[in-house]
Order: structure tokens, then C-alpha cells, then sequence
């Protein structure tokens, strides 16, 4: 725990502050983009797909291309937003 707080302090340090209304705006963007789709539910399940071909082919490529084509980015936006706090 008491190696923590040097860790959070260099952070403060350097990442810049958010205003509030950039936040907010970024925490809307966010919520507008989380629905549930079909355009979410064919990526993913075409991913899905794909990968599992790639399986049954032991093939690495066609599981990286499967990996290009998942939604994936929406989860990790979120994570980057939530380290904003």
C-alpha cells in the first residue's frame, strides 16, 4: 500500500486534468455508444465465427483477423475513461 501513493502522485503529475464538461461529454459519447445493436451483435458473433474457423484451421492469421473485427474498443474506452477519477 505505501508504495501506492508515490505511484499516484507521479500520476497526478502527469496526466492532465479533465474539465468537467469535457467529462461529461466523453461519459454521454460513451452511454450513447454502449446500446445494445445489431450492428454490435453481427460484429461479434461474425467474430466469433471467424476465430473459431481460424481454431479448427490452426491458423494464426485468420484469429488475428477475427481479433481486427470484434467490437472490442468500447470496453477499453471505457477503462481509459474510468482512470480519468
Amino acid at each position: 500500500m505505501l508504495m501506492l501513493i508515490p505511484i499516484r502522485q507521479w500520476f497526478k503529475r502527469k496526466i492532465p486534468k479533465v474539465p468537467p464538461d469535457i467529462r461529461k461529454q466523453l461519459q454521454q459519447e460513451l452511454l450513447n455508444e454502449a446500446e445494445l445493436d445489431t450492428e454490435f451483435l453481427f460484429l461479434t458473433v461474425s467474430s466469433c465465427i471467424i476465430a473459431s474457423l481460424g481454431l479448427l484451421m490452426n491458423s494464426a492469421a485468420v484469429i488475428i483477423g477475427a481479433m481486427l473485427i470484434a467490437p472490442l474498443m468500447l470496453p477499453l474506452r471505457g477503462l481509459a475513461l474510468g482512470m480519468l477519477d
